[in-house]
C-alpha cells in the first residue's frame, strides 16, 4: 500500500455496490487518504475498516511508463 496512488475496488457499505477508490497513501495520523471519483469525495479512513469493511482485495495499478 506505500505506492500511491492506485485503485481499488471498493464495497460501498451504504449503498451496496462495487466501484473503484483511489488510494492516495497514508496521512500523518497513519489513515488511509482515499479519493472516490463516483462520489466526488475525498475521506480518511482505519486501515483496519478498508481491510476487514471495504476493500474486496482486487486493485489496479499502473506499471511504468513507455
Amino acid at each position: 500500500m506505500n505506492e500511491a496512488p492506485w485503485g481499488a475496488m471498493f464495497l460501498d457499505p451504504t449503498d451496496k455496490y462495487l466501484h473503484t477508490v483511489v488510494v492516495d497513501g497514508f496521512s500523518h495520523r497513519d489513515l488511509i487518504l482515499i479519493r472516490d471519483p463516483a462520489k466526488g469525495f475525498k475521506y480518511e479512513m482505519n486501515i483496519n475498516e478498508f481491510v476487514d469493511k471495504t476493500w474486496n482485495g482486487y486493485s489496479e495499478i499502473k506499471l511504468g511508463q513507455k
